[in-house]
């Protein structure tokens, strides 16, 4: 029998209707953080009324959304009461591994909708040219490799981000471009990108993914993935990891929609 958490995460997941899966989402992110929020700050978190959300409790098997918050609450307790009770596994540990968790599991759901829109226009394109900024120079290698291990044919090259724009002007009429912007040293790698999107169609052909500091850089885009700064981690090894669980993810997440 599945856990509410699951059933919330399922939820989260796959549902096709945006505020169903708003509200989810909302309360599985207050989860990791024990936050367990009241009707009416839940409502204004996922952008929808009180009443539905009591309509969201009740589909879920729930009399309403204090039945559901008080179960929430127990599945909790329970399971902070017996997780990680090994006499070897210390407080900081198991803070920090929570913590890790949380921070990972919290970014990729408010980055949902970038890994949707992704997929969907990758499935169509089948081709994707990736441009990086230095500092994500291994994890664009290695989606190169993910990527070709799936049968779609890519565009990259660290160095000369350029020549290969110029090489493959046909080519990338019709592709999926990815940027991955991080660190201040990044003004060519910009220049190029600005120079792609003058063209309105092309616009709906970029993803961006940036840290908080360079968002900014690219204007023009379809969809934008946001890289928090304020984690409880060194920022450039928290950032690789949480790009390689995303493009692992993007990876997984293709071979079953091909399927």
């Amino acid at each position: 029998m599945k856990s509410i958490k699951e059933k919330l995460d399922i939820i989260a997941r796959d549902s096709l209707d945006p505020t169903t899966q708003a509200i989810a989402r909302q309360i599985v992110k207050g989860y990791y953080h024990q936050l367990f929020f009241s009707q009416k700050e839940l409502a204004s978190k996922a952008y929808t009324s009180i009443s539905t959300i009591t309509k969201f409790s009740q589909k879920i098997g729930f009399t309403g959304y204090r039945e559901l918050v008080f179960s929430l609450k127990h599945e909790w307790q329970t399971y902070a009461s017996s997780v990680l009770v090994e006499k070897f596994l210390d407080d900081k540990l198991e803070k920090n591994i929570c913590n890790w968790t949380a921070f990972l599991e919290a970014t990729l759901l408010e980055n949902a909708k970038f890994i949707d829109s992704f997929l969907k226009h990758l499935r169509k394109t089948k081709k994707v040219f990736i441009f990086s900024s230095y500092q994500t120079q291994r994890n664009a290698e290695l989606l190169c490799d993910l990527f070709t291990t799936i049968g779609i044919r890519v565009y990259y090259s660290f160095f000369r981000a350029n020549d290969v724009v110029n090489a493959m002007k046909k080519e990338i009429e019709d592709a999926t471009i990815l940027a991955l912007i991080t660190g201040q040293d990044n003004a060519f790698l910009v220049d190029v990108l600005s120079s792609i999107v003058q063209k309105e169609e092309k616009r709906k052909n970029m993803f961006i993914i940036a840290s908080e500091s360079q968002q900014s850089k690219l204007t023009t885009f379809n969809e934008l993935f946001v890289m928090p700064s304020s984690n409880p981690h060194n920022q450039y090894y928290s950032r690789s990891i949480l790009l390689d669980l995303l493009f692992s993810l993007i990876h997984q997440q293709y071979k079953v929609l091909s399927k």
